[in-house]
């Protein structure tokens, strides 16, 4: 008996457990039981436990008894059940009943018998294969009895160890999650971050494979952007996203994570939303067993969620950066709109100044060669205006569509994009149209050729930097179409990002632009009912092509216009109010010179004084950019107080006429003669009313 009790003395003394004292107290008058039937048993070999081992199962103990040979020659039910030997006969070989335990441990349970001593317990730890519930834990004691058999007491540790190993585990993916949700934090580039991250949770869980994958909200297809993978031979099979995910959405979308799918049951899908909607998804794989407890879900899941988060503060700050490049893009481009407009009006007024001096001056000129200088100066001038007046209506935009001759404007759009290329920059232009190519038309806003080619242009230009080749044309093609092409020589864009620069507000990486020149040209094509498409250049660079229908014009049949006395009638007296000293000379000597009286002022301040003073002037011309009060203003309070002298405004600026009665508007820069033309026209259809 010496030898139950020191198994007991032992085991109370090392482990302390009260959870064992009341087991060990229920099989201890069975444990003596069984020695003592041991000794009593006069035929080792009789097969089968004997009721002695019977009496003595618990859930938790077992026993065994081992003759010197090695041989299993009792058990308990239960632990004989877990060797798989119920049923079977004793005594049993070591290597059959032995079979059960697993195979890393059957060293250490040949220590454990051999350190059975009759003064010192063999003790330690051991798993037996429990069928389909996997291994379980055995912690034995044993000492030998006075024939030389080893008398072992086996106690299951399985749940205490499965327990301490889930926290362990518990503990381990907590400090990983926390690693990762730290690192998001600080991250500057989620998508750089997240490639990194996914290999530490890859290594520290001991996943075989990681994956994210993008969500596309519309098809909820999935696209691959960061695998990471570990320690197979051979490769994986490709994540299917209709093979568990595609057809589990739902769970995905209200943020629950899948555990398994068809092509991996073992795997777990992890949602990522972001502002509310599925965005990107994690995939984790691996080979073991009940990989995904409770807890190491909620640890994973607050992974997710700190992807999310951190996504949205991403999307937060683009959205800022772009709102901001947009508010400082539409700031720019006020700016210079209000710059073009003063840069225009003080241009126009000069190009104005000199073609009307030398309109002044044709007419009292008699040397043939005097005239031929004077007539190039007037021609030069007045290319210099019709530029600026392209470049205005660039910048502007026309909406209405009219009917434009495809030939002369070409020409005429083609001349005005070779003055924007610097001489180090080779520039060819060619336009061919074919034969009866000067009926062609084409139906758009006005400033649709201007706006198409000369953003293609400066586009190409400034793409080229210090050198390079332009090549500009312009073909009639089948389907009564023209094509209009601008290529170059340098960089290009690349063919996945084409179709994204044409968008409003987007730039290449190594442009300083608005993002707008591309999309113009786009939207106007469009609304001309052409297509319009960047493709690669036979000179290597960006070839930029434009299909607009065309169509042969309409001769329009007029009646000449009749002409009429009083359209000859010449303003008898003239008030002409305009602060710059060089053009008001200008008008006053054209008045005077067509036999008018004129009153001049730099300013409206004393208008009112002026026709009280003379009641015989009979029309006015006003600036309507003057210093202090406006033209338009001076004229608005005359007819508010009853005046109601015609007037006619001039401006070298881009404003529209105003909304006032008995008004003619001629903007800078204009030919003297239609000043004349004009003057005839509001007097003859004006008239002075009785009275006046």
């Amino acid at each position: 008996m010496s030898y139950v009790f020191a198994i007991l003395g032992d085991w109370f003394g090392t482990t302390a457990s009260v959870y064992w004292i009341a087991a060990i107290t229920a099989v201890v008058a069975a444990t003596i039981g069984l020695a003592m039937g041991l000794r009593r048993r006069a035929d080792p070999s009789s097969s089968g436990p004997s009721n002695i081992f019977a009496s003595a199962e618990t859930p938790d103990l077992g026993l065994l008894s081992i003759d010197p040979a090695g041989r299993l020659v009792g058990w308990s039910p239960g632990i004989g059940h877990r060797l798989g030997v119920s049923g079977e006969t004793a005594p049993l070989t070591s290597a059959r009943w032995r079979r059960k335990v697993h195979e890393s441990d059957q060293s250490t349970l040949s220590s454990i018998i051999d350190d059975a001593t009759p003064v010192r317990v063999g003790k330690g730890q051991f798993r037996i294969e429990n069928g389909d519930r996997g291994w379980r834990w055995m912690y034995a004691r044993c000492l030998p009895d006075e024939t030389g058999s080893i008398q072992m007491l086996l106690v299951d540790l399985t749940d205490r160890i499965e327990t301490e190993q889930s926290q362990r585990e518990s503990d381990h993916v907590h400090r990983v999650a926390g690693t990762v949700i730290e690192s998001l934090a600080h991250s500057e580039d989620v998508e750089e971050t997240a490639t990194e991250v996914l290999g530490l949770l890859g290594d520290e869980l001991e996943l075989t494979r990681l994956s994210w994958f993008e969500v596309d909200s519309n098809s909820n297809n999935v696209n691959l952007l960061a695998a990471w993978t570990h320690g197979l031979s051979g490769e994986l099979p490709e994540f299917d996203p209709h093979a568990g995910i595609a057809d589990e959405f739902g769970p995905l979308h209200d943020g629950l994570p899948l555990i398994g799918t068809a092509a991996n049951p073992r795997s777990l899908v992890l949602p990522i939303l972001v502002n509310g909607r599925l965005a990107f998804v994690l995939s984790l794989e691996t080979e073991a067993s009940n990989r995904w407890s409770g807890a190491t879900l909620t640890e994973l899941s607050r992974v997710s969620d700190a992807f999310g988060r951190r996504i949205e503060q991403e999307e937060s700050a683009h959205e800022r950066q772009e709102f901001a490049a947009l508010k400082g893009s539409l700031e720019r481009s006020e700016v210079i709109a209000q710059l073009t407009s003063g840069v225009a009006h003080d241009f126009n007024n000069l190009v104005f100044a000199i073609s009307g001096r030398v309109s002044l001056l044709l007419r009292h000129a008699t040397d043939p060669t005097f005239v031929e200088g004077l007539e190039e100066i007037r021609s030069t001038v007045a290319s210099a205006g019709e530029l600026v007046k392209r470049l205005l209506a660039a910048q502007r935009g026309d909406a209405e569509p009219v009917e434009i001759p495809l030939a002369k404007e070409l020409e005429k759009v083609f001349r005005t994009a070779s003055r924007l290329i610097p001489k180090r920059i080779g520039f060819h232009a060619k336009i061919d149209l074919g034969e009866a190519g000067g009926d062609l038309v084409i139906t758009a806003p006005p400033s649709t050729l201007q706006q198409l080619i000369l953003n293609l242009v400066v586009n190409s230009r400034d793409a080229l930097g210090a050198k390079g080749r332009i090549e500009l044309s312009a073909n009639r093609i089948a389907g009564g179409s023209v094509e209009i092409r601008v290529d170059d020589d340098g960089p290009g864009i690349p063919a996945a990002d084409r179709d994204r620069l044409k968008a409003p507000f987007v730039s290449g990486d190594s442009s300083d632009g608005n993002g707008l020149g591309l999309a113009i040209c786009s939207r106007v094509v469009e609304e001309s009912g052409g297509r319009f498409e960047l493709t690669t250049s036979p000179l290597g660079g960006l070839g930029a092509r434009a299909v607009i229908p065309v169509r042969n014009g309409t001769a329009k049949v007029t009646e000449a216009p009749v002409t009429l006395r009083s359209l000859e009638r010449t303003p008898n007296s003239v008030l002409v109010v305009e602060d710059n000293q060089v053009i008001r000379d200008v008008l006053v000597k054209f008045f005077q010179g067509a036999g008018a009286t004129v009153v001049s002022r730099g300013d409206a301040l004393t208008v009112e004084t002026i026709l009280e003073e003379h009641p015989e002037i009979e029309l006015l011309v006003f600036d309507i950019d003057l210093p202090e009060r406006t033209g338009v203003e001076c004229l608005t309070s005359l007819r508010n107080a009853g005046v109601k002298t015609p007037c006619l405004l001039v401006t070298g600026g881009v404003s529209d006429p105003p909304e006032l009665e008995r008004i003619a508007f001629l903007r800078k820069p204009f030919k003297i003669d239609a000043l004349l033309a004009c003057a005839r026209s509001l007097l003859d259809t004006y008239p002075p009313e009785e009275g006046e």
